[in-house]
């Protein structure tokens, strides 16, 4: 499957991605982890070294920031990048599924609490799993399709998880 050349399609496994938000959600902080290491064969951070702070750019890109008492914080850990379900990725670098896990952290009405502190306690976590898929490839309910040039795909499976995370805070 030559993805770099034919067109790409994200689908989102936790929610279908839009691309037009409302209100844009306050937001103190975005840490993005990639925990490739953790899977001995995975060669993701070879090809893409700036994967945490892509997706951390375009997630803070999407949010407006704030220091106030009621923004929310961000973590979100990178566990998959695959092509078509292999760990190795090839000589090109090309990838067609992302997974990770967002965790939002937020104050509960009343502020802070001892137990907590600064951090603020867990409102919510969920899994993000993103796939593309070339035209070929049967189209399946909720698939948005994304035509790329050359090397998009990666900016479309990024942009793609980030819209995820702000539709999620934006239905907190």
């Amino acid at each position: 499957m030559n993805i770099l050349k034919s067109t790409v399609c994200a689908f989102a496994l936790s929610a279908v991605a839009t691309m037009g938000f409302a209100e844009m959600p306050k937001v103190s902080d975005v840490e993005v982890k990639a925990n490739l290491a953790a899977i001995a064969e995975s060669d993701a951070l070879t090809y893409w070294p700036d994967i945490n702070e892509d997706l951390r750019a375009a997630i803070a890109s999407r949010v407006e920031a704030s220091e106030d008492d009621d923004a929310y914080r961000v973590d979100v850990s990178l566990d998959e990048v695959k092509l078509d379900g292999l760990y190795v990725l090839p000589n090109n670098g090309e990838f067609n599924q992302m997974e990770g896990v967002v965790q939002v952290y937020g104050m509960k009405p009343g502020g802070a609490s001892e137990s907590t502190g600064e951090t603020g306690e867990l409102l919510t976590s969920y899994p993000v799993k993103l796939e593309a898929f070339s035209e070929e490839a049967p189209a399946r309910e909720g698939v948005v399709r994304i035509p790329p040039s050359e090397g998009d795909f990666y900016n479309a499976l990024i942009n793609a998880f980030a819209d995820q995370v702000v539709e999620n805070l934006n239905n907190m």
